[in-house]
């Protein structure tokens, strides 16, 4: 493939941060509404913040710009926008690592986007509004060097960072994962040693965001199992079933749920069974916390998405039904497929990737499993990103979502105006796809900072 672009530079934010803000002081948040008129919140507070290096404010111009047009976009209003923005600045932005040198090879690369960075946006529809959040793969200097060889120690101090900041932030479900999943630092030297392409290997954790108007930011978690399969030979599934049965006990259980679970999984063949890839948790308190097993199929036929959305079966009451026929409808759209089309019949892979089908379980205490959600990768089955967001645009309006209907292809223009969207793929990465009886539908988009021409 080409090499990747970023569309979203900011060239004015670009040369505030280029300015001496040394004498600025860090807690003086601008909120003046004259500045606001000339600048933009991003702009505002790199000029009232200023940077601890030239790394953060690479990263800044690079993300906080696509973040803050976001939060613009979905209504946030200009006091929510600088307080998110605020929270970001100050506590994620030094998780970000070094900035891409042209010509230099970092010993270790993000694994999160199609191009290696270690952030990535969503939005979050439902029928009367849409949220923002955002994820991050924390990363430092020292990664993929001797003193952290494969990138283990970021997620901890990010997740430190987070308790400290924010009140309703419980980071024990995460560090129970970490600790499972992660390897002492010779074990991880040798391990990295033996590893394809100098290491860049498989994701290892995102730290995710959400940012309701509400103002309080909901952190999750998510902890990939490979380092110890990589280690001990074990699969990825049976890494990711120990570590959740380790949680256990008289007052937390949630084996109902994951003997459900597992009993399913295991009436498929070997060879085509789907394997657990992620565990997320949300990060507070464990009691009241979901613990989120993320499945992956190498299937793309409706049959399959159907028998994973269902349990084989096992989730028939009224809401897993109607879901599925919201979800029929969200595929067929997606796809452009016929009525007609084999429910056997797998989507024809266009572009180079992972690809196959996701579904994620929640699993909390005291609770039955609950109607999974579905990843779709449609950078893979869709030829560029302009078709894709048309035809989100009709599914939204097939739902009577008017507003998303008509704003969501020229919002996302406006957003990534070089190159085009017929002209680039991998812009958007995912779509998922959930229906709940609390809430509803709620479908969300993911997005790259950068992208590749479309062929």
């Amino acid at each position: 493939m080409a090499a990747s672009t970023f569309p979203f530079e900011n060239r004015e934010a670009a040369n505030i941060i280029s300015q001496d803000d040394t004498d600025t002081e860090p807690h003086k948040l601008l909120t003046d509404l004259s500045l606001h008129h000339a600048k933009s919140p991003t702009q505002v507070l790199a000029q009232s913040l200023g940077f601890c290096d030239t790394d953060h404010g690479y990263w800044w111009s690079q993300t906080a710009s696509y973040l803050g047009q976001f939060l613009r976009l979905a209504n946030y209003d200009l006091h929510q926008q600088d307080k998110l923005l605020y929270f970001y600045h100050q506590y994620i932005l030094p998780s970000l690592g070094p900035k891409p040198c042209s010509g230099i090879e970092r010993p270790w690369m993000a694994t999160m986007t199609l191009a290696n960075i270690p952030f990535e946006l969503s939005l979050n529809f439902q029928e009367n509004d849409f949220i923002v959040r955002f994820s991050v793969e924390p990363n430092s200097a020292l990664s993929g060097g001797p003193e952290d060889p494969l990138n283990q120690l970021p997620p901890r101090e990010l997740a430190s960072t987070l308790a400290q900041a924010l009140p309703n932030v419980d980071m024990r479900l995460f560090e129970h994962f970490k600790s499972e999943f992660d390897l002492p630092c010779d074990a991880s030297a040798e391990l990295r040693a033996n590893l394809p392409d100098g290491g860049h290997w498989k994701p290892q954790c995102f730290v995710a965001f959400d940012l309701p108007k509400s103002g309080v930011v909901n952190c999750k978690g998510y902890v990939y199992p490979w380092l110890k399969v990589g280690h001990t030979g074990s699969s990825p599934s049976a890494v990711s079933w120990d570590a959740i049965r380790k949680l256990h006990s008289d007052t937390y259980s949630i084996a109902p749920a994951v003997e459900t679970l597992q009993t399913f999984l295991d009436s498929f063949q070997a060879e085509t069974r789907p394997r657990v890839e992620v565990v997320g948790v949300d990060c507070v308190e464990p009691s009241q916390s979901r613990i989120k097993v993320y499945i992956r199929s190498k299937s793309t036929s409706f049959r399959t998405v159907r028998d994973m959305y269902t349990v084989g079966g096992r989730l028939a009451d009224t809401t897993t039904t109607t879901g599925l026929e919201h979800l029929v409808n969200m595929w067929w759209t997606l796809f452009e497929l016929t009525g007609a089309h084999p429910a056997d019949e797998e989507l024809s892979m266009l572009h180079d990737g992972l690809g196959g089908s996701l579904f994620s379980y929640e699993l909390q205490a005291g609770r039955p499993l609950s109607e999974p959600k579905v990843y779709i990768p449609v950078w893979n089955y869709v030829q560029d990103d302009m078709k894709i967001a048309e035809r989100l645009s009709r599914f939204f309006l097939d739902q009577g979502w008017t507003r998303f209907a008509s704003e969501y292809t020229s919002n996302l223009e406006s957003l990534c105006p070089c190159p085009g969207l017929s002209e680039s793929v991998g812009r958007h990465s995912y779509v998922s796809f959930a229906y709940t009886k609390k809430t509803g539908l709620y479908v969300t988009a993911y997005y790259n900072p950068a992208s590749y021409p479309a062929p």
